[in-house]
């Protein structure tokens, strides 16, 4: 299905088994060097090399990532895309086999963010070690990516017969329309705060380095994600002041933060105050 450099050597992806090998110039001395069995890529331009000594695919299973994981430097199996499997899977569920064939990826070269376009939908993966970041988000295309193609510092896709430049040619393009076309939502899982099974109260919440407004919602119910109790908005950092006030009891909470306003839409920090319900 697909061959990708992987550190110094070369993997081989069919759809069921991953073979590494080391090339020579001299085809003698060509040799396996691992076999990595039970995963495998459906579409053959999703694997990718990711840094320098990763790879990433679509598997059935989902977005997988292929890694050196012991002191041996032997391949297995990493799953980074473990957060958004269900969604993942729910596509491969739903798409055509040519569709799910054509996916594509790209790593867009400013903030080395991967991106994995499977239909309509973008998963782009963004990862800051130094900060403390790893997170999956979507985005809706309306029609499939075709293809990708990084080209003097763009990021170009084919979407249908129109070529589209990721953040335009200044590299600062931002929706500005009125009411904004393209909310964004973030959504954190819901957190017990290393106490499964204890009762918490949430007393405040605090964001910092806001760009744009922000409705904040705090979900209390692990069971139904559309329960919810909006706590307010948000527009600048508030982390300088008290903390601002919600209320809410429950074992496990989650927060949900939405930006309609036009522009750059940023949060740089998000801090939940609670108590132990003793």
């Amino acid at each position: 299905m697909a061959i990708v450099p992987y550190q110094e050597l070369v993997a081989f992806l069919s759809r069921n088994l991953i073979q590494v090998w080391n090339i020579d110039v001299d085809p003698t001395l060509n040799e396996r060097r691992m076999s990595v069995g039970n995963t495998g890529t459906v579409a053959k331009r999703s694997a990718i090399p990711l840094g320098n000594s990763d790879i990433v695919y679509l598997a059935d299973s989902g977005i997988r990532s292929l890694r050196a994981r012991d002191s041996q430097n032997l391949a297995s199996v990493e799953d980074i895309g473990t957060a958004i499997d269900e969604l993942v899977k729910a596509d491969l569920r739903t798409l055509s086999s040519t569709i799910i064939e054509g996916a594509c990826s790209a790593v867009e070269p400013t903030d080395n963010r991967l991106m994995v376009a499977l239909g309509n939908t973008i998963y782009a993966f963004s990862y800051f070690r130094s900060s403390k970041i790893s997170a999956w988000s979507t985005y809706d295309m309306g029609a499939q990516v075709k293809r990708w193609q990084v080209h003097k510092r763009g990021l170009y896709a084919r979407v249908g017969d129109t070529v589209k430049l990721y953040s335009g040619v200044s590299k600062n393009v931002y929706d500005t329309t009125a009411g904004d076309s393209y909310p964004v939502t973030v959504s954190t899982p819901f957190m017990s705060f290393g106490r499964v099974a204890d009762d918490k109260v949430i007393t405040g919440y605090d964001l910092g380095s806001v760009t744009g407004t922000w409705d904040v919602y705090l979900l209390h119910d692990p069971r139904d994600s559309n329960r919810y109790t909006k706590l307010g908005n948000v527009s600048e950092i508030t982390t300088v002041m008290r903390a601002l006030a919600a209320s809410g009891r429950s074992t496990q909470f989650a927060l949900k933060l939405v930006n309609t306003t036009p522009g750059p839409a940023k949060i740089g920090n998000l801090i939940v105050h609670y108590e132990i319900d003793r």
